[in-house]
């Protein structure tokens, strides 16, 4: 079930973690997650191991920086001449 809930990100976040405490669960933060980063890493390795390279530069979204402060470092270990 997916539940909307407000008009902005810092709403729709404190009704999730009412909901969690509420329900005894464990609330993951989208983007502020070590492990949830570690994750989104993984997409920038795909891209760069998908062998449609080579890759000269790399757009990344910024929301709350997770995906760029992951995928970041991760495209530019693999390639480090890429912008």
């Amino acid at each position: 079930e997916v539940i909307l809930f407000g008009d902005t990100y810092n709403e729709a976040a404190a009704k999730a973690k009412e909901y969690v405490e509420d329900h005894k669960l464990t609330y993951i933060h989208p983007f502020d997650d070590i492990y949830t980063m570690a994750g989104q890493a993984t997409i920038a390795d795909e891209i760069i191991l998908s062998g449609q390279g080579p890759v000269d530069y790399a757009f990344l979204q910024i929301g709350g920086g997770g995906m760029a402060g992951a995928g970041a470092p991760m495209v530019k270990k693999k390639n480090p001449q890429i912008k």
